[in-house]
């Protein structure tokens, strides 16, 4: 009992600087637990009282936790963008809390836990790039989000709201949309790309 209460506490005092989120090596480190095992029962504790909820294997999430943090941790070589980069700039309406998307190199993964989804797309090299790290956080500038969004768009994938309708092009800088293309190597994408900047101005 000794134990799970010191284990509660510790749990709330650093939540907030993780963003609820913890990796099972974390936990391991703020238990001073060298034994997985040991670890794990303690976790099992934290779980059953509701403190903590596992995601996904090694990643366990408190009852209020930042899913943005969570994705990144998933996979630390990815970065947000797409919807929830445009929203966070008004480039679009507000989407809801409950999804991320982001993207990644390799394969996409999509990982559904019981509050929030988050959506990583794969993606390859040379259009790994435009993003930013705020406060841990790998995020697409906007103007890379809205490229991305016309990229995977192009590509087949669904977005919670409409590329050629819902975008205001008024809060993105054209010059270094124009600049962004210039890494990409698929001339149909950069055509359709233009088109749509030239369309909205």
């Amino acid at each position: 009992m000794k134990k799970f209460i010191e284990d509660s506490a510790l749990i709330q005092i650093y939540s907030p600087t993780l963003g609820g989120v913890f990796l099972f090596s974390e936990l391991a480190t703020l238990f001073a637990e060298s034994h997985k095992t040991a670890t794990y029962r303690r976790i099992e504790h934290l779980e059953n009282a509701g403190t903590l909820q596992r995601f996904i294997k090694g990643i366990y999430v408190t009852q209020q936790f930042d899913a943005q943090v969570l994705s990144q941790k998933i996979c630390p070589e990815s970065y947000i963008s797409f919807g929830n980069i445009l929203a966070e700039h008004l480039i679009i309406g507000i989407l809801p809390r409950n999804q991320i998307d982001a993207i990644k190199p390799g394969r996409t993964k999509t990982y559904a836990g019981p509050s929030c989804t988050i959506r990583q797309l794969g993606s390859i090299d040379h259009i790994l790039f435009g993003y930013e790290t705020i406060r841990g956080i790998r995020k697409a500038t906007p103007e890379k989000a809205l490229l991305d969004t016309l990229y995977f768009h192009q590509h087949g994938i669904q977005f919670p709201f409409d590329v050629y309708n819902d975008v205001n092009w008024g809060y993105i800088n054209q010059e270094k949309i124009l600049l962004h293309l210039q890494r990409y190597k698929n001339p149909k994408f950069v055509a359709f790309a233009k088109g749509m900047m030239c369309a909205a101005t």
